[in-house]
This record gives C-alpha cells, sequence and structure tokens, in this order.
C-alpha cells in the first residue's frame, strides 16, 4: 500500500464512506503532516500548552485555542489568578479573604455591646458580642479590673493529669547581660484601711484530696517546690526564701500540725531514710529524733560559737546514757556512784566543837563535823542540839565524844528528818555515837 506520496494542495471531498463489500476499520488513517504544520487549515491547534490549564477560544475562530495559564484545573481545585467577575453571582458553603470591598452586606451577623479600646469580647446571645471594658488585652498585657476566678471542673473517670493553671515561661535568647525573671509575681498592697479587722494572704492555698472509699492511696501536697540551678559560673540555689518584718510580732514560719505527725522533717539528700525531725503535741512536749534507716550513726552535733543554757522549769535534765566533756563539767554538786572519778582531792572537813556551857545550842551551818563533848543523863533524850537549816547538798556529821551521854538532835523550823514531822528529832545514845546527816533539798535531812 503506498503512502506519503501526496503533495501540495489535497482537496479532500465533503463525505467519507466505508464500502460495503470491503472490511475496512477506517476511511482515513495514518499520519498528517507537512513541512510547516501552520500551513494546515481547518485543523485547530494549541500554541501554548499548559499543564491543567482551560482551553480559550480565541477572536471567534474555530481553528484557534489557547490554554489559560491564570485558570487551572487539577481535577479537584479549581484555581484563579487574577479577579473573578459574576453578572448573576457566586455562591460557596463559605468565604474566606478579605471581605472589606463587599458591598450589599446588612449588620444582620454579629452586633457589638460596647466600644472599650483592647477590650476583649465574650458571647452575649446568638446575634451580640460584648466588649468588655473590664478585659482588655494590648497585645502584651492583659488586663483584669476586678477579681479574676478559674472555675475548672473535672468529671472524666478515667486515668488523667488535670491542670486547673499551667504558666510554662522559657527564656531562650543567649544573653549576656544581667536578667531577673519571675515565674509568678504578685504585688498586693493596702495602706487605707483605718480600724477594723484585716488579713492578707499572699498566697491561700486549700487542697483537698480524699478518698469515696476506703481503697487505693492519697497523697496531697500544700505546695511542692523544686529549684535547681547549674554549676556553670558561680550559682545559689535556695529552695524557698521567706521574710517578715515590721509587725508587733514576726514569725518566719508557724506550724500547725494535727498531733502525732511529724512537725518538721530534714531528709538526706542521699538516702530519705536518714533524716532528723521535730514532733510538738499536747502541752507542747517536743520530740526531737534522728533517724539512720541503716545503721546507728545518726548523730546529733551541736556546733554551738557561745554558750548553751538549760533552763527547765522541772528542774530536772535527764540523760540516758553517758555524758562526755573534752574541757570540764562543772555543776554546784554531783550526786551519784563517784567511784571512777580520779584527781580528787580529800576534802577537809570544818570541825567545830559543841558542849561547853550553855547546852542546847545550834550546829552552825558551816559545820562539816560537829563533835558534841557534852551531854545529859538527864531524861530519855539527854541534852538538845538544833540542827543547821537544811541545804539542797548540805553533809553534817555528828560524833558524841567517848564519854557523853545521851544527846538528842532536833531539825530546825520547817525542816525535816527522814521525812518525818516538822521539827523532828532523833536521839544519839552515850559513849561515842554518831550519825550523817545531808541534806536532800532546802527542808529535808536523811540519814546516811
Amino acid at each position: 500500500m503506498a503512502y506519503n506520496i501526496l503533495s501540495g494542495t489535497v482537496l479532500a471531498a465533503d463525505y467519507y464512506m466505508p464500502r460495503h463489500d470491503v472490511v475496512v476499520a477506517n476511511v482515513v488513517s495514518g499520519n498528517l503532516s507537512t513541512s510547516n504544520g501552520a500551513s494546515v487549515i481547518n485543523v485547530p491547534r494549541v500554541s501554548n500548552a499548559t499543564n491543567n490549564s482551560l482551553i480559550t477560544n480565541v477572536g471567534g475562530d474555530a481553528n484557534t485555542l489557547v490554554c489559560e495559564s491564570n485558570l487551572t484545573f487539577d481535577g479537584s481545585l479549581l484555581n484563579v489568578t487574577g479577579d473573578l467577575t459574576a453578572s448573576i453571582g457566586v455562591s460557596a458553603s463559605f468565604f474566606e479573604g478579605d471581605g472589606s470591598r463587599l458591598t450589599g452586606i446588612t449588620a444582620g451577623g454579629i452586633s457589638w455591646d460596647g466600644s472599650t479600646a483592647n477590650g476583649v469580647a465574650t458571647y452575649k446571645d446568638s446575634s451580640t458580642a460584648t466588649v468588655e471594658s473590664n478585659l482588655t488585652f494590648d497585645g502584651s498585657t492583659l488586663t483584669v479590673t476586678g477579681d479574676s476566678t478559674i472555675d475548672k471542673n473535672h468529671s472524666d473517670t478515667d486515668a488523667a493529669t488535670v491542670t486547673g493553671l499551667e504558666i510554662d515561661f522559657d527564656k531562650t535568647g543567649a544573653s549576656t547581660s544581667n536578667n531577673t525573671m519571675y515565674g509568678v509575681k504578685l504585688d498586693m498592697d493596702n495602706t487605707t484601711a483605718t480600724n477594723g479587722t484585716n488579713y492578707m494572704y499572699g498566697i491561700y492555698a486549700t487542697p483537698t484530696l480524699t478518698h469515696a472509699a476506703d481503697a487505693g492511696a492519697s497523697f496531697v501536697y500544700g505546695a511542692l517546690i523544686n529549684a535547681q540551678g547549674g554549676t556553670n559560673g558561680s550559682t545559689f540555689v535556695q529552695g524557698a526564701r521567706i521574710e517578715a518584718g515590721g509587725g508587733d510580732i514576726n514569725y518566719g514560719i508557724q506550724l500547725d500540725v494535727e498531733d502525732g505527725g511529724v512537725d518538721l522533717r530534714i531528709e538526706s539528700s542521699a538516702d530519705n531514710g536518714d533524716y532528723f525531725q521535730i514532733q510538738t503535741t499536747t502541752h507542747g512536749a517536743t520530740t526531737i529524733t534522728t533517724q539512720d534507716d541503716n545503721a546507728t550513726a545518726a548523730h546529733l552535733t551541736f556546733d554551738v560559737d557561745g554558750d548553751i543554757t538549760l533552763d527547765p522549769a522541772g528542774g530536772d535534765i535527764h540523760v540516758v546514757g553517758n555524758i562526755s566533756a573534752s574541757i570540764g563539767l562543772s555543776a554546784s554538786f554531783f550526786e551519784g556512784d563517784g567511784s571512777r572519778l580520779t584527781g580528787i582531792a580529800s576534802a577537809a572537813l570544818d570541825v567545830e566543837q559543841y558542849g561547853s556551857a550553855p547546852l542546847g545550842t545550834t550546829i552552825s551551818s558551816s559545820a562539816g563535823l560537829a563533835l558534841i563533848k557534852s551531854g545529859s543523863t538527864t531524861g530519855v533524850g539527854g541534852a538538845m542540839y538544833t540542827l543547821p537549816a537544811a541545804s539542797s547538798g548540805k553533809t553534817l556529821h555528828v560524833k558524841l565524844s567517848a564519854s557523853v551521854a545521851n544527846v538528842t538532835l532536833e531539825a530546825s523550823t520547817g525542816d525535816r528528818i527522814e521525812g518525818g514531822s516538822l521539827g523532828g528529832s532523833i536521839i544519839l545514845e552515850s559513849t561515842g555515837s554518831g550519825v550523817t546527816l545531808i541534806a536532800f533539798n532546802a527542808s529535808d535531812w536523811w540519814i546516811l
């Protein structure tokens, strides 16, 4: 079959029809080409093919088509670059963008109640928004005039972490100058009250956590402060700093903990089972405890730059265990077993003699040993001698001379002997008997 043999001008018939006796599917097949396709007439041709562009006719010429690069359709999105005009209308589920040049829009949308500059709009009803005069935002500062309340209610029953207010503050600039940063800065002032009882709380927190059933575990922290620093440069970290002043009475910290609880506990950073704690209960009875949960090394050391004064109202200091001192231990007197004391010189007694006329004298308070050299055989008690007034810790030895008859020792007015009656007495029998008495307090003599 011959092909590619036509040249020049070819005039086509008005109508091509297949012959009924020849099985041929196509009337005309093959490629139509010339050395210059532009010379082919009556065949439409696009000269600026552009992806997804819509094709339009130029000048009403059936053979002239143009791809509109500013009007494209990718199968789902029609994109128009430039203005869109309509002689009847344009409708859509919504319009987005600048609507300032639209006309004929009625005020049937939202009306504004209020005109405060920077006022925050809140919902009033389906057609009105209120411009709040007491709540403004200028782009950087939110200002509230009056009380502010955050009311958070959480009703879910699934496991959750619920936050009433969270502030996430980050300083990210690599600054080299000085900076002071506050997570929350609170400034309260009231200097105008002239009478009445006024209370001011900088922070007032009342967290309450209870279970409706006797199961599970609950932990409540009125405040948890975790301050962290680094080691670059010179650093100082303080968990909390409390200053109180200017009042008639100033308390730094006042604790009211239910009796039986721990008022103050200081734990080791290495082991929270090692701690120091203070507990106060009824009558102000206070217990200081140190605890080493692995050994018995929770020693209590007082490094005092001055004196230590213990002034118990009850008069006694009880120590269970030993007391040691690297320098010295002094007291008005020592009581108890002194057999292990060393370096004690024998104390010289103040020996005084009694019995020369007149009989019945009072023994001197300075006497350590009263030697009575005169007695009486008259009566059961014989001669009468009065003991000096009892003085706590005072020791008195009384000795009769070998030839002296019976002698009665009488307590002074207001004193007792061996817990007996006031002004009581004892009898020393003749021929060298003796007795040693010690004053337990300011009114009682006891016989050793």
